[in-house]
């Protein structure tokens, strides 16, 4: 399922597109993760505002939404770059025999 948000006239809305309709109520999370970053979006749906379906089969819906709030976490990929620099130079000093304080 793909969730796009945004607005439309004052209001903030969700599309979300996939194979099948859906019936969003109440609140809401959805958390997306991309290899640099991980994005929560949480949020409450007002009301459903329409519903359409293409030629290739896909569903749209879009919601009227409140109470929005987005978090994007990029902690992940710094800490793996950290602990492969660790490796890094754990393995040089092993090399080098140099010894390292912890």
């Amino acid at each position: 399922m793909e969730y796009v948000f945004g607005t439309q006239d004052d209001i903030e809305i969700v599309k979300t597109k996939g194979r099948e309709h859906t019936s969003l109520t109440g609140f809401q999370q959805v958390v997306r993760e991309f290899p640099d970053s991980k994005i929560t979006d949480s949020f409450r749906v007002v009301r459903k505002l329409d519903s359409t379906e293409d030629a290739a089969g896909n569903c749209y819906d879009r919601y009227e939404i409140d109470r929005h709030n987005r978090i994007i976490d990029k902690t992940g990929p710094v800490a793996e770059r950290e602990a492969q620099n660790r490796a890094d130079i754990d393995f040089i000093a092993m090399e080098t025999g140099i010894e390292l304080d912890s």
